[in-house]
């Protein structure tokens, strides 16, 4: 693997070396191949280790007749759940938040939650009270029986029904029924953003306020916001949508947001980042909780990261109830998942090359990461398309994968 690296970083002019390398050729063939065929329209990569960027290339446009740029800002949806649960476990080692009692302690509004099991012949909800009420940790860990209606029917149904706002209502998307009791299995929901209110109530700061002095700051990630400034908005990736004719550009509303001073700000999505920003998040994850001196999580906090919380239970598997948002997914890739705390765990690697224990998970405008504890590697792949889980995005992303380990392997021996 260092051998690799060291040949990887001597083609980007980064050493002595002149001799170009063709692990940064076929990687970078990969992308340009994607956007020159017109599979994709722009897209950015980057790999690391825990101690440096090791290659970073942009290809395609940002938007028409604008170049894709590796400093180009994305909408990193849901990779903000791993900002909110880093910022949650902190509060952990701080000695302020259990994670393991009922949140009720903290949030008193939920002492009284209820589970949605269906709906009546007249329409009405079929409603009873839950059984427990969720931990953090299974706010965590997508056990907490809070879903989306994306690839819930019975959320979704709620939301058709007027029953319960949409996930893009902001605060009041919160307020719906469990789905299932907390514990008895993995589902994909808004726990995470109801562990950003948690986050808030024990902390006493906002989201933007708590994630800027706690994470982003002492990682200099200075990309990473809810809303962009307006001297940067130049730098946002536009956002498309693929429909039976191929890819069109979304509606001017879902460009992320010019800068708002007062609105809320959610735990499961929202922020938009580079890729080269992120990074440093994953790259101290890498590095056990540090980068550049910089502490922000404890070395054994971070090996429980990487642990299975959920037990047998299986997870990054979902249907889709709205095709326009989500295909299906299968976040494992066909082999086995498992979550840990603030991403899928792959117990068993994946079919195209990352090793067992692996992290990885995505945001819904298709970019996706991973970190591999074993290779010291971390990569983030981003377009910004819908919807979710698209098959040419995931093809070009499962093509980079192979090309990564096919080459990491050819050096290691």
């Amino acid at each position: 693997m260092k051998r690799f690296l060291t040949k990887l970083i001597g083609s980007m002019g980064l050493s002595n070396s002149t001799h170009a390398d063709i692990a940064t050729e076929e990687l970078r063939d990969v992308l340009d191949r994607s956007t020159e065929s017109g599979r994709l329209r722009g897209v950015v990569a980057l790999v690391a280790d825990h101690s440096e960027i090791r290659f970073e290339h942009a290809s395609g446009e940002a938007r028409a007749g604008v170049p894709m740029k590796p400093d180009m800002l994305f909408n990193i949806a849901s990779m903000t759940k791993l900002v909110t649960t880093v910022a949650v476990l902190q509060q952990v080692e701080a000695g302020d938040l259990d994670l393991d009692v009922p949140v009720d302690r903290y949030l008193p509004e939920l002492r009284s939650i209820q589970v949605l099991e269906g709906f009546a012949d007249d329409g009405s909800p079929r409603l009873r009270p839950a059984r427990s009420v969720p931990t953090a940790r299974e706010l965590l860990t997508h056990t907490s029986g809070y879903v989306y209606e994306v690839w819930n029917a019975n959320a979704f149904e709620a939301l058709q029904r007027g029953l319960v706002e949409s996930l893009f209502a902001g605060r009041p998307a919160l307020d719906a029924s469990l789905a299932f009791d907390p514990g008895q299995r993995w589902e994909y929901g808004i726990g995470i953003d109801w562990a950003g209110l948690l986050l808030e109530a024990v902390s006493g700061e906002n989201l933007m306020g708590y994630f800027g002095s706690h994470v982003f700051g002492p990682l200099e990630m200075i990309d990473t916001a809810f809303d962009i400034p307006e001297v940067t908005m130049d730098r946002v990736m536009t956002q498309f949508g693929r429909g039976p004719t191929g890819l069109t550009e979304l509606p001017d509303q879902a460009v992320p947001g010019r800068y708002e001073s007062t609105r809320f700000y959610n735990g499961g999505g929202g922020l938009s980042s580079t890729v080269k920003d992120y990074s440093r998040l994953l790259r101290a994850l890498l590095n056990g909780g540090e980068l550049d001196g910089q502490r922000v999580l404890s070395r054994s906090t971070v090996n429980q990261m990487f642990t299975n919380q959920i037990g047998v239970l299986d997870a990054g598997v979902s249907d889709t109830q709205m095709p326009n948002m989500s295909n299906p997914i299968d976040m494992a890739f066909g082999a086995s998942g498992r979550w840990g705390l603030g991403f899928l765990l792959h117990p068993d690697g994946t079919p195209n090359g990352r090793k067992p224990g692996s992290a990885s998970w995505g945001g819904i405008f298709n970019s996706y990461f991973w970190i591999d504890r074993t290779s010291d590697i971390c990569v983030i792949l981003a377009t910004q398309i819908l919807p979710f889980y698209d098959h040419e995005t995931i093809s070009v992303l499962q093509e980079f994968e192979r090309v990564l380990y096919d080459v990491t392997e050819d050096h290691s021996h």
